[in-house]
């Protein structure tokens, strides 16, 4: 018996390799890859997959929201993220959010089978590190649910580029009111800067959500 893989990664070349890779391994066969998220959605197969092989950075779309996509499907599978960012980086929010194991694209293809075997075992794929930082991780970071109406209002306007000014303007709200909700918003999500904002309107897939009407 042959364990299904399924590879989503924007990168032909690299996805190629990667599938040769796999293949190579008597125990595992790759019988679906992906260069886009529309193409795993609309995927009919997907719970025959007992391992998704996921790249974190995506052009449309983070793989991180594809995490929270896979719970909503209720993927019986299991998900190796498998990318070019730090486990510092996204090692925690990855795991937190579903993921089996955690590797960078610089590992050898040793590590790679070892990574897939001990998953299909059941067990997470994690350094020591990450797996401390789990361990101790306090992190009380709200969710967009969980902000007030006009909270997700500025927040989205803030991740699609606007200026506070025009925000204030959009809103019929002071400029200094839009400045307050910007502060009280870095505090309630844990972020540093507006990059972090940005990001984190993208891995949520907020910037591509309808503005919440003004009204």
């Amino acid at each position: 018996m042959k364990y299904k893989i399924a590879i989503l990664d924007d990168h032909t070349l690299f996805r190629t390799g990667l599938m040769h890779l796999v293949n190579s391994n008597s125990t595992f066969k790759v019988t679906a890859e992906f260069s886009h998220a529309k193409d795993l959605y609309n995927y009919t197969n997907l719970n025959t997959v007992d391992i998704l092989i996921l790249d974190i950075n995506l052009p449309e779309i983070s793989g991180l929201t594809i995490l929270n996509w896979l719970k909503t499907k209720a993927f019986s599978g299991k998900v190796l993220c498998l990318t070019m960012f730090s486990e510092k980086e996204y090692g925690v929010q990855c795991i937190k959010k579903g993921a089996h194991g955690f590797l960078n694209k610089s590992v050898a293809a040793e590590e790679l089978s070892m990574a897939l075997s001990t998953i299909l075992r059941g067990q997470k794929y994690i350094s020591e590190e990450l797996q401390h930082r789990l361990t101790t991780d306090t992190d009380t970071r709200k969710e967009f649910k969980d902000l007030s109406y006009r909270e997700q209002q500025v927040l989205t306007f803030l991740g699609q580029g606007h200026r506070p000014t025009d925000i204030a303007e959009k809103l019929s709200i002071n400029i200094k009111t839009v400045s307050t909700y910007k502060r009280r918003l870095f505090t309630y999500l844990n972020l540093n800067s507006d990059a972090d904002l940005i990001l984190y309107c993208i891995e949520e897939g907020i910037i591509n959500k309808k503005t919440p009407s003004t009204t």
